[in-house]
């Protein structure tokens, strides 16, 4: 199951299990207590003596006019060159989201249901392993006057079967949109250990542009943020609001994170020549490259051996994937069908060398992933990059010891496979999916050789960007 299916076009990256909000991007210190006790159901008064009550609220609850009237003012729309998301209004100041919405960008333009227009929101932090995001409302003008910051609450003492409702931007293509509500029940809970952190699982229906929206408890509070949904199923998935809101806070003040820091993606400069040194057969190396919509690009990579070339979109589509195995250079031209940044990726089958060279500017990209040494029953934590990205790790084992692979993720279907390092004995990993929100992989190997091998990681689909924890136990 991939980081299944999430986005629609327009929205973010093209996006696996749908981060709603989330993911998608889908939250710094795990198990942070709760912001904020959940309300039990405030009641609203009944209509007048001879007008009509509207719509039926349920036991204990608000009305459904009533949680919208409430949450939506605060739940704002998100746009970037690549799509748009949702975002909610969690301080005076702050929005939240998720970190794929926002991808690869450092501002987004905001617009809140009233109609007001915020052009350039900073995005000032970013959660890589929970797909989070926090926008600097404050630096760009504020929030509307008179619109609140949402009440975020504990949902995770709701019974099963209460009545839940989404609030964001699904399928979205209006400048200036309406939020959305849908409605459905608590269909479960889950726990994601790796973090430590509480995911409310609905049946209420969403789309692509659903990534960062509220999930609303029938008082009219914030009890989680959309965040993907499961496989084919119309499942969707949110995480804990107020564990969501610790993780960024204490990103915002700076404590300790449990996986990677945002790398920003080079979005100008560059030169027509690149060169990548790769210290070993069947190594990576990426350039960010920077062309208008409409461009063609030509593109070359030489280097001694085996040399391939792929140039790959933002949305993960590969529009270029060539490749010399015999004169050690391949040539090729691409087509911009995208705005946002394209992603050339160079190998070969031995180390050494690939000089690029390009009709349009290139950028190099420096993957610290790439090469890093796994530690036998340490867990160390990596990053997929940009669509298409793959993470080579080097792990030393001993001839018939029996080891556990394992990548947990929430961002990505995990692939991987496994090689020497001298690269004489290469293949897949006998892997299987599962976990609580069934992205996490596992895969048991037992090497014939003492020696080092490369570990290489993937998203199985090629379209998604995110955190990840590996270990090799």
């Amino acid at each position: 199951m991939a980081r299944p299916t999430n986005v629609a076009p327009a929205e973010e990256i093209g996006r696996r299990v749908l981060l709603l909000a989330c993911l998608g991007i889908a939250g710094c210190l795990p198990g942070a207590a709760p912001t904020a006790a959940r309300s039990a159901g405030l009641a609203a008064p009944g209509g007048a003596a001879g007008q009509p009550e509207g719509p039926a609220r349920p036991a204990g609850g608000l009305a459904p006019d009533q949680v919208y009237a409430r949450v939506a003012p605060s739940v704002a729309y998100v746009e970037t060159p690549l799509g748009s998301g949702s975002a909610v209004l969690v301080e005076p100041g702050l929005l939240l989201t998720n970190a794929h919405v926002v991808w690869p960008y450092d501002a987004a333009r905001v617009v809140f249901a009233d109609g007001t227009e915020r052009a350039a929101v900073p995005v000032v932090a970013q959660d890589t392993i929970a797909d989070l995001a926090a926008l600097d409302l404050a630096a760009a003008g504020g929030p509307p006057p008179g619109v609140a910051p949402a009440t975020v609450a504990d949902g995770t003492a709701l019974a099963i079967g209460t009545d839940l409702y989404l609030v964001g931007y699904p399928a979205e293509t209006e400048s200036f949109p309406q939020p959305a509500l849908t409605r459905g029940i608590l269909s479960r809970l889950r726990r994601w250990a790796a973090i430590d952190t509480t995911f409310l699982q609905t049946d209420a229906d969403l789309a692509g542009g659903q990534s960062g929206g509220a999930l609303v408890a029938p008082d009219g509070t914030v009890v989680g943020f959309s965040s993907m949904y499961l496989g084919e199923s119309d499942f969707a998935v949110a995480m804990s609001a107020p564990d969501a809101v610790a993780r960024l806070k204490g990103i915002l003040a700076g404590g300790p994170r449990d996986g990677p820091a945002p790398r920003p993606i080079p979005l100008s400069g560059g030169t027509l020549v690149g060169v990548a040194t790769l210290a070993a057969g069947g190594d990576e190396a990426a350039f960010v490259l920077h062309a208008a919509y409409g461009d063609a690009v030509d593109l070359s990579a030489e280097g001694r051996g085996y040399v391939s070339l792929r140039a790959i979109g933002p949305f993960g589509d590969i529009d270029l994937d060539v490749d010399d195995p015999n004169g050690g250079r391949t040539s090729g031209t691409v087509d911009i069908l995208d705005d946002g940044p394209y992603f050339l990726v160079v190998s070969r089958d031995v180390p050494g060398e690939v000089i690029v060279r390009s009709s349009a500017p290139l950028v190099p990209y420096a993957d610290p992933d790439d090469g890093a040494v796994l530690e036998l029953g340490t867990t160390a934590s990596g990053l997929m990059d940009y669509p298409g990205d793959q993470d080579t790790w080097r792990v030393h084992l001993d001839a018939g010891s029996s080891v556990t692979l394992t990548v947990d993720t929430i961002n990505f279907s995990p692939d991987a496979d496994l090689e020497r390092a001298n690269g004489d004995d290469s293949r897949l990993l006998d892997a299987r999916l599962a976990g609580p929100l069934g992205l996490t992989l596992t895969a048991p190997f037992t090497p014939e050789v003492s020696g080092d091998y490369l570990v290489r990681i993937r998203d199985a689909a090629g379209i998604d960007t995110g955190g990840y924890f590996v270990r090799v136990e």
